[in-house]
């Protein structure tokens, strides 16, 4: 009884300690956002300078989880984790005191390329403790975090733009400092508890210490799994960057009536990375891909029906909009927690921070590449040709993971 309560407490301090710690880093995230029009107000900088920015973050956050995220297999959660929010709150903290744009792309660049490394660090400390029934409903809490990490990263900005956008970065950067010492210190993956107990000293394996990405890239089903993660963030980012302007544009909602609505989508989000990690535990077996194939022909119903529906009021819209929220960004985080973990988990491999890097960092590339493409989508052929694309996109994800789903059928066929 003693060690499966002991061992309890530590699975819900790691689970925890991962999602406080990931939920904070958009405290460094979201004042960009929030900012901008001071920016351009008292600074003079133009809306391609401002777009500028948002890359400057992005691009190294994805291509650095691609890069680096292989890291996380060869030192510690806990100081991957750790040291991720260490080093972005050290670039974060004097922000509002420069003038320069470069220096701007140059804190953001570090920020970003810092931050890459949070995810997979957390993923694979939560998936040391959590190799049960129990996984995927873990992992599922923990993609909760970006969601209430991205409402507590706004609410802070703006109440700290009060007193000006230059204090928006302190008070987050030493917060998410001192919650990186935090983990630094307590993060502990089973491996560290056992050793502790046994009294031998933790060392990290170094199983992917000569690992490249191109032999990371011939593990089974990896590829599609990806291109997956591709589609579905497209469509998240979509969502998330556009709605606003779709129900105010389209649909004749007003400003603050646009905004409010829009939030529908993001409760959505929490809801169903909870919910799928939930079902595929329960009623699924623990089969994630299968749960997540069905996640996604549903979304694509989803999507639909909010299109559908969409003249008939805030009832409807706010249906559609959760639905599509729980379906969509539910897939996200099975896609990007529990998915990327188990491809990196195969064949008795331990390299899931890896494999979490490359599925996040890939992903993250539809997050950059919907903003332009969205623009002339629209442009060209109106908002109904935006959302028949997503329910495209989204039934071109559901045959990936189907895909992905069989070939594991097949490889477990054969050792039968």
């Amino acid at each position: 009884m003693g060690t499966t309560v002991s061992a309890r407490f530590w699975q819900l301090i790691a689970l925890g300690l991962a999602w406080v710690g990931y939920s904070t880093t958009y405290l460094l995230r979201k004042p960009i956002s929030v900012i901008k029009n001071d920016l351009k107000t008292e600074l003079g900088f133009s809306m391609t300078q401002l777009g500028w920015l948002d890359t400057a973050f992005l691009l190294p956050y994805a291509a650095s989880q691609v890069l680096l995220g292989s890291l996380g297999d060869r030192v510690s959660p806990r100081k991957m984790l750790g040291g991720s929010m260490l080093i972005a709150s050290a670039s974060m903290v004097s922000f509002g005191y420069w003038k320069s744009h470069s220096v701007f792309l140059l804190l953001l660049f570090i920020n970003g390329a810092a931050q890459s490394l949070a995810w997979p660090g957390a993923v694979k400390g939560v998936v040391s403790w959590f190799n049960g029934d129990d996984k995927n409903t873990a992992l599922g809490v923990l993609g909760t975090s970006a969601f209430v990490g991205g409402f507590l990263g706004t609410a802070v900005a703006v109440q700290l733009q009060k007193d000006g956008w230059e204090t928006c970065f302190v008070i987050p950067s030493v917060v998410v400092a001192s919650v990186g010492l935090v983990i630094i210190v307590l993060f502990k993956s089973s491996q560290d508890i056992q050793n502790a107990a046994d009294g031998v000293q933790s060392r990290e394996k170094e199983v992917t210490s000569h690992t490249s990405f191109s032999e990371l890239w011939r593990i089974r089903s990896l590829p599609e799994v990806t291109v997956c993660c591709f589609f579905v963030k497209f469509i998240r980012y979509c969502m998330l960057m556009w709605l606003p302007m779709y129900l105010y544009t389209e649909l004749r909602y007003s400003k603050i009536e646009s905004g409010m609505l829009s939030t529908v989508f993001d409760i959505g989000g929490i809801l169903g990375s909870v919910l799928l990690g939930f079902i595929s535990d329960r009623l699924f077996q623990g089969n994630v891909l299968c749960c997540t194939s069905v996640a996604l022909f549903l979304s694509s119903a989803a999507f639909l029906l909010f299109l559908f529906t969409s003249s008939q009021g805030m009832m409807y819209n706010g249906l559609g909009m959760l639905l599509a929220g729980i379906t969509n960004c539910g897939s996200d985080t099975m896609i990007t927690g529990p998915i990327a973990a188990q491809i990196g988990e195969q064949d008795g491999r331990n390299v899931q921070s890896a494999t979490t890097g490359i599925v996040n960092g890939i992903g993250t590339a539809g997050a950059i590449l919907q903003g332009p493409l969205v623009g002339i989508l629209a442009g060209f052929i109106g908002w109904s040709g935006v959302f028949y694309a997503m329910v495209l996109l989204t039934l071109v994800s559901g045959f990936f993971m189907v895909r992905v789903q069989s070939a594991q059928n097949a490889v477990t066929f054969q050792e039968l």
